[in-house]
């Protein structure tokens, strides 16, 4: 993923609310990552997570991090082959891929990934 593309999923944590429901309603995966202002993941937001939010306080221009998950499940960009069965296992539909510096340096979604079937020998 390039970084143009990569920007659809990530911003910062300073972003309101209703900013980010714009930016998770346009790039149509129902999750934003969310960063600090150096660039290092801090925490994920849902579209679920914004509106449980919006139940409790009615505020549209919160700061995305008064919503966020402040501890988002990740691994490492070395991990990457292990990201379909992450997914699978932790029932989330993405995972950020995490530089040594905690920038995201990809994402793999879990309708984009495949596993193989096992295999048994009957």
């Amino acid at each position: 993923m390039d970084k143009r593309e990569l920007n659809k999923y990530v911003d910062q944590a300073s972003l309101s609310i209703v900013d980010a429901m714009k930016k998770i309603d346009a790039n149509t995966k129902q999750i934003l990552f969310i960063t600090d202002d150096n660039g290092r993941l801090i925490g994920a937001v849902t579209d679920g997570d914004i509106r449980r939010f919006l139940i409790k306080t009615g505020d549209l221009q919160a700061p995305i991090r008064e919503a966020m998950n402040h501890r988002p499940l990740v691994l490492s960009e070395n991990e990457r082959n292990r990201a379909a069965d992450f997914c699978h296992e932790n029932h989330i539909n993405a995972v950020p891929l995490i530089g040594n510096d905690g920038r995201p340096v990809d994402i793999v979604f879990k309708e984009e990934t495949t596993t193989l079937p096992s295999t048994s020998d009957d």
